[in-house]
């Protein structure tokens, strides 16, 4: 096994765990707003009982009551997601963790014969392509580069 086999197979590793890494703190972040929305949620409640003292319809509270059933199933079903992606990487599972998108513009590591560059991956038929085409060099297909 040569240096750039260990390299590679370093960075396949290293992909991974940033990726997962990554797709958890992205959950997390969307539990974050989502405890922040159940938390005006309680606010608004307790402000309607308060003004109203014991004279709160019931139609008022029922929708506060909803919304909070709502945003508490979506943090419940986000840290079972959670909760997967550590269980497969304890068992060292690397597949079937949550995937995000990859965008044309996303460029990816490749080992070739004049060593490690930054390639993109055409998406109709594969093919690599140096980091500066615009244009697959197989099939002709334009890739819609993002600017940032």
């Amino acid at each position: 096994m040569s240096i750039w086999d260990n390299v590679g197979k370093g960075l396949g590793t290293l992909s991974q765990e940033a990726k997962k890494t990554y797709d958890t703190k992205k959950l997390e972040r969307r539990i974050k707003n989502y405890r922040r929305e159940e938390t005006e949620l309680y606010i608004n409640l307790g402000r309607t009982l308060y003004k109203h003292r014991g004279i709160v319809s019931n139609y008022e509270l029922e929708d506060i009551y909803n919304d909070l059933d709502i945003i508490l199933a979506r943090m419940k079903q986000l840290d079972k997601q959670i909760a997967n992606i550590r269980r497969r990487a304890e068992e060292g599972d690397s597949s079937g963790y949550l995937r995000l998108d990859r965008k044309e513009s996303d460029l990816t590591i490749t080992r070739t014969n004049e060593g490690i560059k930054l390639m993109r991956l055409c998406p109709a038929c594969k093919t690599a392509n140096s980091s500066e085409n615009n244009i697959c060099i197989h099939c002709g297909r334009s890739f819609s580069i993002l600017q940032i």
